[in-house]
This record gives structure tokens, C-alpha cells and sequence, in this order.
């Protein structure tokens, strides 16, 4: 009993000290995503890409430094005003369907299968990032604007659908270029590594925050599409545009 009396008091000290180190925050964002993927406009990759926009959700814990601590001397205080922690878990969703003239006005066996297509792709993303703050920190400052950069560890589930049948049953009801080992719908998990920009905007206890961000996959299935052709030869890429809201916590 007295050893946990001892850890509870350890641990009580601990988040004292933390509490005048350092501030904390929590945040919900809600906004668009485009996944960079093999599905496109056949004539232009970019347009077909930003025309597959799906949703991203997330929440975020922040930790920065706490200005107002006296402990800070000089040699630390660029770090403090300048640096900011986040750590994230973010849902994304996002469906995809084949698009371009060359699908469109074009009646062979090909373009049928190919505008038969669609898919989808669910994405769990744990990350951690720095925050760079362009300006010194203060909370009495109303615009916050920063750059952002990280990695996330992402577990997706991608899926694919043919209006023509069962590809499963009959993988022949797909475009040649997606079989055999072009494809991949299994639950499958990848590294990944992000930077954006983004800006604050502070009202009292709350702050509020618009942020665009890319996100470079270490994998080719996200979307579960792997074509060996020459053009589809880069890994997946995912941007977002997000509004938020945080909640500062002392």
C-alpha cells in the first residue's frame, strides 16, 4: 500500500511539473481529402485525382512550451516560442471511379471495363509532427500561421467494385492492366510522411485552425490498385484541406 501511495505521489508530481513546463491542447478537425492514386482522368492524371475527393476526421493532443515559465533562459527561448508538438489519429474515406474522354467516348472492351470500375479505400493514420510557428508564441496573438511536418503509421482497406459482375469470380471483368498482381484488397498497413501549412486563429480559450497538408504513402495499394505501366509507377499520394477546433487544457 505505501508503494502506491509512493507511485500516485510520484505521478501527481510529475503532471505538476508538466503543467508549468509545458501547455496542453486537444483538437477535433473535419475536411477533404484526394488521394493521388491509379484511379484518374486517363487525359489528366491531376484533374481526375482532385475530381475523387472523399472526407478526413480526426483528433490531435498538442504539446508546447509554456511561455510564461520562468525556468526558460535565453539559449531556450527560440525553441519555446517557435516549436509546437502534435499527436494525431485521423479516418479517411475516399471513393474512386475512372474518368477522361478516352473512357467516355470510347465504346471497346476496354474503356466498358474501365468506366465499369469504382472503388473505395478506408484509412486509419496514427501520426506525430512538429509545428513550427513563423511567429513567437503568445496566447494573446490572434493569427498563428506555421508549418507542419511528420510521419503517420496508416492501416487501410481498400476495396473494388465492377458494375459488369463478381471480378472475384471472373477477374477478366476488370481493364488487363489492374490483374493479377496489379491489384491488392487486402487489409494492409504503410508508413508515411507529411508537411503543410497551416495558421491558427485564437479567441480566448479557444482556437480555432485551417490547415492543407500532403501525405507521401510508402506503398502503391492504397486505393488497391498496383499497374506495373510506366505511368503508374509512383507511390500513392494523399492532400487535405481541414478546419478545427482546439481546446486549450491549462
Amino acid at each position: 500500500m505505501k508503494k502506491l501511495f509512493f507511485i500516485i505521489f510520484l505521478i501527481s508530481i510529475t503532471f505538476n511539473v508538466l503543467s508549468q513546463d509545458f501547455n496542453h491542447e486537444i483538437g477535433v478537425s473535419l475536411g477533404a481529402v484526394s488521394i493521388q492514386s491509379d484511379y484518374k482522368e486517363r487525359d489528366n492524371d491531376l484533374v481526375g485525382a482532385y475530381r475523387n475527393v472523399g472526407f478526413i476526421t480526426g483528433v490531435s493532443y498538442y504539446l508546447s512550451f509554456n511561455s510564461d515559465y520562468k525556468r526558460w533562459n535565453n539559449k531556450t527561448v527560440f525553441l519555446k516560442n517557435h516549436f509546437r508538438l502534435k499527436l494525431d489519429a485521423n479516418y479517411t474515406q475516399n471513393k474512386f471511379v475512372h474518368r477522361g474522354k478516352s473512357i467516355d467516348l470510347n465504346y471497346n472492351a476496354e474503356a466498358v471495363k474501365m468506366a465499369s470500375m469504382k472503388g473505395s479505400t478506408k484509412i486509419y493514420s496514427f501520426g506525430a509532427h512538429v509545428e513550427y510557428l513563423i511567429f513567437d508564441s503568445y496566447y494573446d496573438k490572434k493569427f498563428e500561421p506555421y508549418l507542419v511536418a511528420g510521419f503517420y503509421y496508416n492501416i487501410y482497406d481498400p476495396e473494388i467494385e465492377t458494375e459488369l459482375g463478381d471480378w472475384k469470380d471472373n477477374p477478366n471483368l476488370l481493364p488487363t492492366e489492374f490483374l493479377n498482381e496489379a491489384n491488392n484488397v487486402e487489409l494492409s498497413n504503410s508508413p508515411s510522411f507529411s508537411f503543410g501549412v497551416g495558421s491558427r486563429y485564437n479567441v480566448g480559450n479557444v482556437t480555432l485552425f485551417f490547415e492543407i497538408k500532403a501525405q507521401k504513402f510508402m506503398s502503391d495499394t492504397i486505393e488497391g490498385l498496383d499497374p506495373q505501366t510506366g505511368e503508374n509507377k509512383n507511390k500513392d499520394w494523399l492532400s487535405s484541406a481541414q478546419v478545427g477546433i482546439v481546446f486549450k487544457l491549462n
